[in-house]
């Protein structure tokens, strides 16, 4: 766990500038850790959704659909040759 280690000794008060800027260090280290979670989990979260989208029920297909002009060609050539 994070602590703070004195500077002064206890009867000593500290300044209203080293006192906030104690404050925002701790703020800023509290934020960041509670960042750091926040990443972490919604990181395995996405990995555990995208875990389930796999096996997908159709294996990807090993060619590519024909367009235009190479497609026309290849039905016409399909039927000639029933």
């Amino acid at each position: 766990m994070f602590r703070l280690g004195r500077m002064r000794p206890a009867h000593a008060r500290s300044s209203g500038s080293e006192t906030l800027l104690r404050i925002r260090f701790l703020a800023g280290y509290i934020i960041g850790t509670l960042e750091s979670r926040f990443r972490k989990r919604q990181d395995a979260n996405l990995d555990d959704a995208l875990a389930e989208t796999f096996p997908a029920s159709d294996p990807p297909s090993m060619t590519q659909p024909r367009t235009g002009a190479d497609a026309s060609q290849s039905s016409r050539e399909d039927s000639r040759s029933k």
